[in-house]
């Protein structure tokens, strides 16, 4: 105000305040349009225009992607605790994925690595073996050769700890779209040192063992004898018999291979730890 009178705008001269305003209120219905669908803002005549019923299909597409992604995750996070190891072939035999058990025995001295991309034995009649079933897997999961089933081929060194069996099994997955290149095979690898040794608290919560009887149970499912499961606890041989005597005493089991299915079937094949 000048003089107490009001400042009028020029003629023909828009408020900037006016402008701004107006501007801001555009801005709203469009953000408010983008996400409620138009179905508050909208007329009634206008809820099933192409626009919003485009961005109803992209909003559906955005939430399944959301929900695929969230399942991929957890299956992965479950995959490498899996006790076992787990690799996945593709259609030229290549690894698509190892778990986290089967890179360590990549890295360990199991006789297996990775070359080229192909899982292969440093026994040259091993690998021969390995990629032929790997082959016969690829095979048979996209209909070019027989029907095949799983196929174990023992690998690693004559070393009872470093034994390692290796089951091929072929898959059936889709094979159009994004997923034809996708995993047709998977490895399953299992040996002596992928064991139940993480499993020491669990069993002494589901058959009420003490910690010293569950590492003897756990070498147990390991296929430990009781002298290499004493020198590997660092006690006798004749305690180890009587820590397996109360186990046997407490499962009721009356043999120690009962008592090793027993334990078997009650340990779910993931590591806690």
């Amino acid at each position: 105000m000048i003089d107490g009178k009001p400042i009028q705008p020029a003629k023909g001269h828009r408020s900037i305040f006016s402008r701004d305003a107006k501007i801001a209120a555009r801005l709203g219905a469009l953000y408010e349009t983008l996400t409620t669908g138009g179905r508050a803002a909208a007329a009634p005549q206008e809820q099933g225009s192409p626009v919003i019923r485009h961005h109803a299909r992209v909003e559906h597409v955005r939430r399944e992607l959301e929900t695929l992604e969230a399942l991929r995750a957890a299956f992965a996070a479950i995959v490498d605790r899996l006790q076992f190891g787990l690799v996945l072939l593709d259609g030229g035999g290549r690894i698509v994925r190892a778990n986290d058990v089967a890179r360590a025995m990549f890295r360990g001295h199991h006789g297996l690595c990775v070359r080229r991309g192909r899982l292969v034995s440093s026994d040259r009649a091993q690998t021969v073996a390995l990629q032929q079933a790997i082959h016969r897997a690829v095979s048979a999961s996209d209909g070019s050769g027989p029907l095949a089933g799983t196929e174990l081929v023992p690998l690693g060194s004559g070393s009872d700890r470093r034994r390692v069996a290796a089951l091929i099994l072929p898959l059936s997955p889709p094979r159009t779209g994004l997923l034809q290149d996708g995993p047709v095979a998977a490895v399953f690898l299992s040996g002596p040192e992928s064991g139940s040794s993480s499993h020491v608290g669990l069993l002494g919560q589901l058959f009420g063992f003490t910690t010293r009887e569950s590492e003897v149970a756990c070498a147990l499912l390991e296929g430990r004898s009781p002298k290499q499961t004493a020198t590997r606890l660092g006690i006798s041989v004749h305690t180890v018999r009587t820590h397996l005597k109360r186990i046997l005493e407490t499962t009721y089991a009356r043999r120690q291979a009962e008592l090793v299915r027993l334990l078997s079937l009650a340990i779910p094949p993931i590591r806690f730890s």
